[in-house]
This record gives C-alpha cells, structure tokens and sequence, in this order.
C-alpha cells in the first residue's frame, strides 16, 4: 500500500465471539467507529450484503466497484476519508479478490473464542447479526463454515489481520481494553456497563446436550488452536 492510502480497520467477529464488547471498546476511544450496518438505515454498499462474495467469484461484481462503493458511502456515514473503523457484518474470504487489490491498506479485526463457548453463548444471549436457525445443529453447521474462513486466513495470510482471541478477557472490560489497544498500538479505555457471559470452557458443562454440535465444532476448534 501507498504511504497515503488508506487505513481502515474493518472489524467482524461471528456470533458468540463477543465482537460487540471490541466494538465497544473501540467507540469509547472515541475513533470514528461505525456500527450503522447493524441499525434499521444501514449502508447500501457491497459489504452490507451475503451475496457479494458469491458475486464476485462468479464475475458478476467488479472487485474495484466494492471498493469503490464502499468509499463513496462513508460521508453519508459520518467520516471523511478511509480511515475508519467498520465493523463488518459478515466475512467471506471471497471479499479478498476486492480488498488485497484495492485496499491493500487495510486491517481486519477478527474477535475469536473457542468455537464452543461461541456456540453456547449465540444460543443463551443470542448475537447481532439477526440469523435465524433451525437447530443447534445447524448453527453448527454455519458457525464451523464461517470460521474455517478464519483458519484459511490465518495459514495463509492472506491480508493484513489481527485475530483477537477473547477467551481469558470476555469478562474483564480492562483486560479486554487492554488487548485491543495492544493489537493497534494505542491505549484505550475500558468500557462501562458490560454484562457479564459465559466463562471461558462454560461448553464442557454442556458437552452431553450439546455433543452434536460440539462435534460439527471440533475439527475447526482444534484448526484454530483450541484443544479437546
């Protein structure tokens, strides 16, 4: 990337990671976070649809068009510029025909836990990203796709990218402060009024309940470097 291109930081975590708390966090810095694709009059840019990366495998989305559209909707959103923190409301890999070429400044923001914990936690509190699913087995199903995303990332980074794992710090709004700050070499504060979750390994309570769907979970668990 060029010295002056821009730098935004694209943030997204599946449900159940406690992406929420990191965008919380982010805001309570004061840096020009936008949360609008979670809200009734969100963007109308490529990234606020599922379909884009389909779209653009199969050639029906010209990748410097996402970009574009992407740029060209953030006045509307309140920033000036490209340097913004976006929080994202899915991820596909795909994305990367677009964004390795055309914001090659870029920083995706990944909140991870162990995929069980995720599991257990999408189903006790439910998750913003507003999926309807028939079965736990099924949101085991889509949870276990979507982080092989991740994994593929990771092995082979593939674009610039920070995975957050918020394991040990879902409770401790300082402790996850303070992570986030160390990922992005700034000093944030902790946000006020953060509900407590599920401790990290709460799944193992769960493990007859839920065998199904921990088992659709574990080869992806243990790819993302959870153990058994």
């Amino acid at each position: 990337a060029a010295e002056d291109a821009p730098q935004p930081l694209l943030v997204w975590g599946a449900p159940g990671s406690g992406v929420e708390r990191v965008v919380d966090t982010l805001a309570a810095g004061g840096g020009p976070v936008l949360a609008d694709r979670y809200r009734p009059d969100p963007p109308r840019d490529p990234l606020q649809s599922l379909a884009t990366g389909p779209a653009l495998v199969e050639g029906r989305l010209a990748p410097e068009a996402l970009v574009a559209q992407w740029a060209q909707h953030l006045p509307a959103r309140g920033v000036a510029g490209g340097n913004v923190v976006d929080w994202l409301l899915h991820w596909d890999n795909a994305l990367l025909l677009a964004l390795r070429p055309h914001l090659p400044g870029g920083r995706l923001l990944v909140a991870l836990r162990d995929p069980r914990d995720m599991l257990l936690d999408w189903l006790s509190y439910g998750a913003a990203l507003p999926l309807k699913l028939e079965s736990p087995d099924a949101a085991a199903r889509w949870l276990a796709a979507v982080l092989e995303q991740v994994a593929v990332l990771q092995e082979q980074n593939l674009y610039p990218h920070t995975v957050l794992r918020l394991d040990e710090v879902i409770n401790d709004p300082a402790a996850l402060a303070g992570l986030v700050g160390q990922a992005l070499g700034v000093t944030l504060p902790a946000p006020r009024g953060t509900p407590r979750r599920m401790p990290a390994g709460r799944w193992r309570a769960y493990q007859a309940a839920l065998a199904g769907p921990f088992a659709v979970l574990a080869p992806v668990a243990m790819r993302l470097g959870y153990p058994e």
